[in-house]
């Protein structure tokens, strides 16, 4: 082959290689997805503009709290977990029964509260965070005692279970009963509470009437069902007959929804209306019917804990909060 001719080839053969090997610039993955990127509305529409690269400072805020038992002691060691949509930041209060987080999103929080030693009840609760500022609760959290037992209810053929040492009977009907996953006892548990000891969350009409008003907690939390529960509560029953009490769920995300009303009946127990939707099991609220509006108290700003905190990444991308006694 001549040698002007095998230089040309020499020269074209990269330059074929090059163009063959190259995606054409208008069909590029992006080599990485940022957060504003990922981010869309309830419709699932993106609400960043193609001009949208910075996003402001980032605003952030605290949350603190106490947690105490029926008498009001502080409870230490107590495990907390604070939850956004998208984040959950763990912790445990101090000696004092008292909990801090730190540098949290401008969400709405689920707070889930726990004891390792299974003295008292899991229970879920609702704390804002404000833009700035440390979110205190006004009152303390009190954790239910652990004192009855668990009562049998199966996912597969559903029936009647009675809780919270038989004040609380409710009915699910077959294979309706969804358990959290990796829960496998079929059975639940509840505790009843009155109402001035009912957690915060997003509204609160029960502090209205806090000596009438009361609620069940139940466990395991976040069991729902795809029909309504009915129930029947034969204790704790202050009102007359016929009187019509306002029914509360209590969700996984820790807020209550409306779900309709119960009635008094001739024995002085307190029965779910038909039109009674209830089918997140884990709480209860129960509210005789007043004219007084819906209370609100999700945590104001306040300088209230001092307790020093004291964060770190862990493996999941969330932040692990460790709560020490205040002043050490």
């Amino acid at each position: 082959m001549p040698r002007t001719l095998t230089s040309f080839l020499v020269l074209l053969f990269p330059l074929m290689l090059s163009t063959a090997c190259s995606e054409p610039e208008g069909e590029r993955e992006p080599a990485s997805t940022t957060q504003e990127e990922e981010e869309k509305d309830e419709t699932g529409n993106n609400n960043n503009t193609a001009n949208s690269h910075d996003a402001g400072p980032v605003v952030r805020g605290s949350v603190a709290g106490k947690i105490v038992n029926a008498s009001g002691n502080g409870l230490m060691g107590m495990r907390l977990l604070a939850c956004t949509d998208s984040l959950c930041m763990s912790g445990e209060t101090d000696a004092n029964g008292e909990y801090l987080f730190e540098n949290l999103a401008v969400e709405p929080l689920k707070m889930q509260l726990e004891d390792p030693s299974k003295v008292y009840l899991t229970i879920l609760f609702y704390q804002d965070v404000v833009a700035d500022q440390r979110s205190v609760l006004s009152r303390p959290v009190v954790m239910p005692k652990v004192q009855g037992s668990a009562a049998a209810l199966s996912e597969a053929n559903g029936g009647t279970a009675s809780v919270a040492g038989g004040a609380l009977t409710l009915t699910a009907a077959s294979g309706v009963l969804e358990y959290p996953f990796g829960y496998n006892d079929d059975e639940v548990f509840g505790e009843y509470v009155g109402g001035a000891d009912i957690p915060p969350y997003n509204v609160e009409p029960f502090l209205a009437d806090v000596e009438n008003a009361f609620a069940f907690m139940l466990q395991p939390v976040g069991t729902k069902s795809s029909q309504a529960v009915s129930f029947t509560i034969s204790d704790h029953v202050t009102q007359p007959e016929s009187t019509v009490y306002d029914v509360y769920e209590v969700t996984d995300k820790a807020k209550l929804n409306a779900i309709g009303t119960a009635t008094v009946n001739a024995s002085g127990d307190l029965v779910s209306d038909a039109a009674t939707n209830w089918t997140e099991l884990t709480g209860l609220v129960l509210v005789p019917q007043s004219e007084s509006a819906e209370g609100v108290d999700a945590g104001s700003a306040a300088d209230a804990s001092d307790a020093s905190v004291a964060s770190a990444a862990t493996d999941g991308g969330a932040a692990e909060v460790l709560v020490h006694d205040g002043g050490q």
